[in-house]
């Protein structure tokens, strides 16, 4: 290989008088040479492309628990000096090589794109051996969907545009491990715990499948095939927890279709027709009686289970729905969509299901809306999307109306200031709570009984030199439509001199 025609990772490693360096490319080889006379001493075939090598320290700690941890009847090479290395293949695996030795000396550890693994060796019976000590997630590209996980809801299921489960503890903010299985992007997920107590985990992707997991062996226990195109909807049944939905966008009897499958042998039951573009997500209603779906047609519906007919429509959102979900106990529904403007971008509605009404609209998202998860105990609500962020929501509906009540009886507290400020001709406080209280039609009054007192002008001077720099100009505009009337123009002209 010549370094003319390719480019190539250099690392140098001087060991005593010896003067090495390791060099690798995507022919799936790594090569290691001696730099006094630029010749190869001797090629790793590594059986994938190789991103990035690094050589191990000979008189670091990692390297000496290496040395201890080698197979005793393994055959070395005298013509080769000993390197440790490690290589980063383009499968995602970590490799830790020997060069000396015939059979590779290897741990393969497994690594995700946006993640850092911290693995610790310790010895055990006689070897060594590398555990995973801690990992840490960062940026994970577009949050394509998470659910809440177990009974006390401690963890989070995130599927973040690649073939895993990423499970994360809330508690400790870390990730907690991987469910392994798909062979192409994961795209939706959903979690139940099943009547004899295990947590499950279903999950639908872009290879045509769905898996069903075990979260205590860490494990898929069975697979649902029968869609011909990506899938990009699945849903547990809330109460008997013994079926799932799934929904597609293949081109096939399934087309723009949400299937309802009963456990555990995955048999469809009912199919759901209605939508005129593809299904985004599907939920159960809390009493299991109607099934809740949102679609690319911009629209989300409920249907019912028993016969798969329509019961309602709700119209609003301007692109695609992606996600939808239920609130309160099934009388209120929270949805998504993938709205991309340059004025705002991903809208999340707030639905009243009994009248088919969206009550609120927010718009704190700066790409399209992927994740929607709600916690089944305190409702407590996430979103994650396009731009990487997950935001939590809760629900204000208490709070806001104690605050509201709370301004209510402070109104009617100020309101009584004002009278009594009236009764005892203390017009410049009295005009000071009007303002404050944003009542243009009671300043009118004061200033027309104002208007018949002989000291008028020194009041309304005194009134005026009282009022903010920000409250003149809501004087001004005022007086401006007072002065448009002629009921009231005679006590617009009051505040002439007064200017």
């Amino acid at each position: 290989m010549s370094g003319k025609t390719r480019e190539t990772s250099i690392n140098r490693h001087f060991h005593g008088n010896i003067r090495r360096w390791m060099d690798f490319d995507q022919c799936r080889v790594v090569n290691l040479c001696n730099l006094h006379d630029y010749r190869c001493l001797t090629t790793i075939p590594t059986l994938e492309s190789v991103e990035t090598v690094c050589i191990i320290d000979s008189e670091s700690p990692f390297s000496v628990c290496l040395a201890s941890s080698k197979h005793p009847q393994a055959k070395k090479r005298s013509d080769v000096p000993s390197v440790n290395f490690i290589t980063v293949g383009a499968r995602g695996l970590v490799r830790i090589w020997s060069s000396d030795s015939v059979m590779r000396n290897s741990e393969n550890l497994r690594y995700h794109h946006h993640q850092f693994f911290l693995y610790y060796p310790e010895e055990c019976e006689g070897s060594m051996n590398l555990f995973l000590r801690k990992r840490f997630a960062g940026y994970n590209e577009e949050i394509a969907d998470m659910k809440f996980l177990g009974d006390d809801e401690q963890f989070l299921a995130a599927a973040t545009n690649v073939e895993q489960v990423q499970v994360y503890d809330l508690k400790s903010k870390s990730w907690s491990y991987v469910l392994s299985g798909h062979t192409d992007t994961i795209l939706c997920l959903d979690t139940c715990v099943s009547n004899s107590g295990r947590t499950l985990i279903v999950t639908g992707s872009k290879d045509n499948n769905v898996r069903l997991w075990d979260c205590e062996n860490k494990a898929y226990v069975g697979v649902g095939i029968g869609h011909m195109g990506a899938v990009g909807a699945v849903a547990f049944s809330k109460k008997e927890r013994n079926f799932f939905v799934s929904g597609s966008s293949d081109s096939t009897l399934k087309d723009r279709t949400a299937c309802i499958w009963s456990l555990p042998d995955l048999v469809s039951v009912v199919t759901l027709k209605g939508h005129k573009r593809g299904m985004w997500s599907v939920e159960f209603s809390p009493v299991d009686h109607c099934v809740l779906t949102a679609s690319g047609d911009q629209t989300i519906k409920i249907w019912a289970i028993s016969d798969g007919s329509c019961l309602r429509t709700f119209q609003g959102h301007r692109s695609s729905v992606l996600r939808a979900s239920f609130l309160t106990r099934g009388t209120q529904l929270v949805s998504c969509d993938m709205t991309v403007s340059p004025d705002s971008d991903g809208f999340m509605k707030l639905w009243t299901v009994r009248n088919e009404e969206c009550i609120a609209t927010y718009d704190q998202h700066e790409d399209k809306i992927w994740a929607l998860a709600i916690g089944k105990k305190t409702e407590m609500l996430a979103t994650g999307g396009g731009d990487a962020v997950i935001n939590l929501w809760h629900d204000s509906t208490a709070s806001d109306k104690e605050e509201a009540f709370c301004k209510d009886e402070e109104v009617v507290l100020r309101g009584q200031e004002l009278k009594n400020a009236l009764i005892d001709a203390d017009y410049t406080r009295a005009i000071q709570i009007a303002f404050e209280l944003r009542r243009p039609h009671g300043l009118l009054d004061i200033f027309t009984e104002l208007h018949r007192k002989r000291d008028a002008g020194d009041q309304i001077i005194k009134a005026v030199n009282a009022l903010s720099k920000e409250e003149l100009p809501l004087l001004l505009e005022y007086i401006r439509e007072w002065n448009t009337k002629t009921k009231f123009s005679h006590t617009a002209n009051l505040f002439f001199p007064a200017f």
